[in-house]
């Protein structure tokens, strides 16, 4: 009989210690996967990130782009090249348009908006003459202003882009810590129940070998009082 006890708490214990293991196993098979988890959202986000900046990037170049364009025909001063090849000015639209309306210029006259930029012939520039010195574009201030504002939001967004990654690296960071508390109170509840159990085995078997020694005694007794 105390040998079918001791199999038993053989069995009980073997139970209890793949009850153990298969504890240990699925919380490892979790980590596992959320370390997984972990890097695959890391990467989308590092793709998303390089995809913004990208975007940002190609935004701020089409507007300095669009800025340069407008550039040749500002409301800056002109200059123009006599025809002893002197460079003249600064001067005004309004006063150029005066003159080439006096007949003073004709299409073939160098003109250019930079002292010491190329010049190109005045029909070139303005094919219809009626249109002659008008600015088609911002104005420096204009344009230096929308250059300013587009690398300001180029900031903020990059700055924004920064801020967002480092309140997700903050949220992760929780995460995983809140994981591993859960995990190691998991744990410490498994150790608990299997001291309880040990515990509750050992009773069992002090218990038992108690009731096997007094009916021994009790059957020895019975045994001399008989003899």
């Amino acid at each position: 009989r105390s040998q079918q006890q001791q199999q038993q708490q053989q069995q009980q214990q073997q139970q209890q210690q793949q009850h153990e293991a298969q504890v240990r196993a699925r919380q490892e098979e979790m980590e596992r996967q959320r370390h997984w988890q972990q890097e695959e959202e890391e990467k989308q986000r590092r793709r998303q990130e390089q995809i913004q900046t990208a975007r940002a990037q190609a935004e701020a170049e089409e507007r300095a782009k669009a800025a340069q364009v407008s550039e040749a025909i500002s409301d800056a001063p002109w200059f123009y090249a006599d025809p002893q090849g002197n460079i003249q000015g600064p001067f005004g639209g309004l006063e150029m348009r005066q003159w080439l309306e006096a007949g003073y210029f004709k299409g073939d006259l160098p003109i250019s908006q930079n002292r010491n930029g190329q010049f190109r012939a005045l029909s070139a520039i303005f094919p219809n003459l009626e249109l002659a010195f008008q600015p088609t574009g911002p104005s420096e201030e204009e344009r230096a202003k929308a250059e300013a504002e587009a690398r300001a939001e180029a900031e903020a967004k990059r700055k924004q882009e920064e801020e967002e990654a480092e309140a997700r690296r903050r949220a992760e960071e929780e995460k995983a810590q809140a994981e591993a508390e859960a995990r190691a109170a998991a744990e410490a509840e498994a150790q608990r129940l299997a001291e309880e159990e040990a515990q509750r085995l050992a009773e069992e078997e002090r218990l038992q070998a108690e009731a096997e020694a007094h009916a021994k005694a009790v059957a020895e007794a019975e045994a001399h009082a008989k003899a």
